[in-house]
């Protein structure tokens, strides 16, 4: 019913201004031209009842060929590319609008995706997105983190304890096309254990960018509870992909759980934990994405888990174990 009226309005339109052409051409001239009028005025008389007739002309066929399922759904599928090729181009986007009208598109998109309005106690999830995840955007990542998890029970000074040999191999990703210098930090803090020297709580073996092996000083600090804190870093510049691997050994006291916590976005990881036979492990991967972790290998001495989604900063594995009294 809409679609008839606004098609009858521009069918009438056409026929008025074509109707006024014909009066203005054919007749207003002589009006005008039986009376004693200046030229001037004569003129401007006929060219502006013409030029008003030729704009209802073009008003009424524009609004024929807009009204019209063929030439509108043509328009609304032309202007609908050019507008979605405009508003996804991140260069229109960045030089166009300001950061906070960028904002309250992004918001606005999110709304559109949920079907309902972000409310305000949600807010603080947009400001996660915006303070966490965007800045890591530029940053590299990581990806295929594998990790391998070794204990082994020993005697020192007539205690048992905990030899771990942990390495860490990644694909380390650098997004932009720019030569980036990364540091990769080494924060331990060990317990205290009798008949063991400081020194010999905490040693890295290996550290290898590509083919390249970066030696790192660890520094040794007592802290105010006794315990001993070990910080050492590695420097190295990278463009595009390298394998990075990462090999220590330490030795803890004998206890019941574990966490290893990322430093930097990570997409995937295998974590293989080889334990002795009296231990019965489980883990939870903190993170975002699949459910997960699954456990894809299991034998009485090691089992193996593989997770697809992300890890982001202070995300991570808590490995736990009970041990078997045989």
């Amino acid at each position: 019913m809409v679609m008839s009226i606004y098609l009858m309005a521009s069918l009438i339109l056409v026929l008025v201004g074509a109707m006024g052409v014909l009066l203005v051409r054919y007749q207003l001239g002589k009006i005008f031209g039986n009376k004693e009028i200046q030229p001037i005025l004569r003129l401007w008389s006929i060219q502006f009842f013409e030029v008003l007739c030729s704009a209802l002309i073009v008003f009424g066929l524009a609004g024929l060929l807009l009204e019209t399922p063929i030439f509108s759904n043509f328009f609304e599928r032309s202007i609908g590319r050019i507008f979605t090729r405009t508003l996804t181009d991140p260069s229109y986007l960045r030089e166009s609008f300001s950061t906070d009208r960028l904002k309250q598109i992004r918001n606005s998109s999110i709304e559109a995706l949920a079907k309902q309005p972000v409310e305000a106690g949600r807010g603080s999830l947009l400001e996660l997105i915006e303070n966490k995840i965007l800045p890591w955007l530029n940053e590299p990542i990581r990806e295929n983190l594998e990790i391998r998890y070794e204990q082994q029970i020993i005697n020192v000074g007539g205690v048992k304890a905990l030899k771990v040999y942990q390495s860490t191999s990644w694909n380390f990703k650098n997004l932009t096309n720019e030569p980036i210098s990364y540091t990769q930090l080494v924060d331990n803090i060990l317990e205290p254990l009798p008949g063991v020297k400081p020194e010999d709580l905490f040693r890295i073996i290996k550290f290898k960018v590509g083919d390249q092996d970066l030696a790192s000083v660890l520094r040794l600090e007592k802290m105010e509870d006794g315990r001993f804190r070990f910080k050492g870093k590695f420097d190295f510049k990278i463009m595009g992909t390298a394998d990075v691997i990462m090999v220590f050994e330490k030795i803890v006291p004998l206890n019941d759980h574990v966490t290893i916590w990322v430093t930097m976005p990570t997409k995937g990881l295998r974590f293989l934990y080889i334990h002795p036979p009296n231990f019965k492990p489980s883990i939870v991967v903190l993170g975002l994405g699949d459910s997960g972790p699954d456990l894809i290998e299991s034998r009485e001495t090691s089992k193996l888990w593989k997770y697809d989604g992300w890890l982001l900063e202070k995300h991570g594995i808590v490995l736990t174990w009970s041990i078997v009294d045989k």
